[in-house]
């Protein structure tokens, strides 16, 4: 459905296409998991995936040709030192991508039902592209509603919980108590 959004008629530029599409629809798809597991989102998603993709279906293929020539050590050796230096050029890649400034948001914290939310809102965006039943656009806001009532009532129940914090430090013991915006040590 994404790669449809747009017809180009320029062969590069269409096969540049087809990897944001594919960018896209695989950020789409692990959206939800990505924010629960890993509590980040990669901002250059679109941008990593343009070299990431294209080495990925590379690596493979040189994969498969190193197991199916194993039994030939020539052969098996340069495979071998070709899938090495492709694994080492995708590496420097994402190190290099990965270190650009605002590569990645982090801190975001969500429950399971969150994600459970994300993935519903999702699967009802995508049922509401594909079949444009107006249902499924309710559904799809009655799921975001949930997932922002459930974020707000997290929240407030957060900030009402005391904690007592115990800090190890060398020559003694430091207790801290937090209640509401207070932190007593």
């Amino acid at each position: 459905h994404i790669y449809k959004l747009f017809y180009i008629k320029n062969r590069w530029l269409d096969k540049v296409w087809v990897l944001i599409s594919v960018s896209l629809a695989a950020q789409v798809g692990t959206f939800a998991l990505g924010l629960f597991y890993f509590s980040q989102f990669p901002n250059y998603f679109l941008f990593t995936n343009l070299y990431a993709i294209p080495l990925a279906f590379v690596i493979l293929y040189l994969a498969i040709a190193l197991v199916i020539c194993s039994p030939i050590p020539i052969m098996a050796s340069v495979i071998g030192w070709v899938l090495n230096s492709t694994l080492t050029i995708l590496n420097y890649l994402i190190k290099f991508t990965e270190a650009l400034p605002y590569s990645t948001t982090s801190g975001i914290s969500i429950s399971t039902s969150q994600t459970l939310l994300i993935a519903a809102a999702i699967l009802m965006l995508a049922l509401f592209l594909h079949y444009r039943k107006p249902i499924y656009i309710i559904s799809l806001l009655f799921s975001s509603i949930l997932f922002f009532a459930e974020g707000a009532y997290s929240s407030i129940h957060r900030y009402r919980q005391s904690e007592v914090v115990i800090f190890g430090q060398r020559q003694a013991t430091v207790i801290g108590f937090k209640h509401l915006d207070s932190f007593i040590l």
